[in-house]
């Protein structure tokens, strides 16, 4: 029965995220179990409708104000939103180097959770020591 009601809150959890996420790209959810959501985020993606303010935004780097530069920085490493802040163009990355950041970022994070195992095996293995 537990596992039943985990399921059912992965599925209330799942149904929220494609709410908000329509909410986001300013769409209307009628029937979110259908695939419909799904093929128009695929749909807008293909068009490119999805990076419309982002490509139009490296465009305008100079006139934008800070405000609207915040909005963007998000996708760089902490190190380079401060200068992106303040810097004339925006900073793109080449491919090959996002990829190297990406493999750098998901290693990391396969490492830190090898260690969350091991660390969490070590204190179940370890008998409980009694009062004396």
């Amino acid at each position: 029965m537990a596992r039943v009601e985990v399921l059912l809150e992965k599925i209330q959890q799942a149904k929220a995220a494609v709410t908000k996420a329509a909410h986001i790209l300013g769409m209307e959810v009628k029937d979110s179990a259908s695939g419909g959501l799904i093929q128009t985020i695929l749909a807008q993606a293909f068009r490119g409708e999805l990076t419309d303010d982002f490509r139009e935004a490296v465009k305008n780097w100079k006139t934008l104000s800070l405000e609207e530069r915040k909005k963007f920085i998000f996708t760089l490493p902490e190190e380079e939103q401060q200068k992106a802040l303040y810097a004339d163009e925006f900073p793109l990355e080449p491919a090959e180097q996002l990829l190297q950041r990406i493999r750098e970022e998901r290693a990391k994070r396969e490492q830190e959770k090898k260690t969350a195992r091991a660390r969490k095996r070590r204190t179940q293995s370890q008998p409980l020591k009694l009062m004396e």
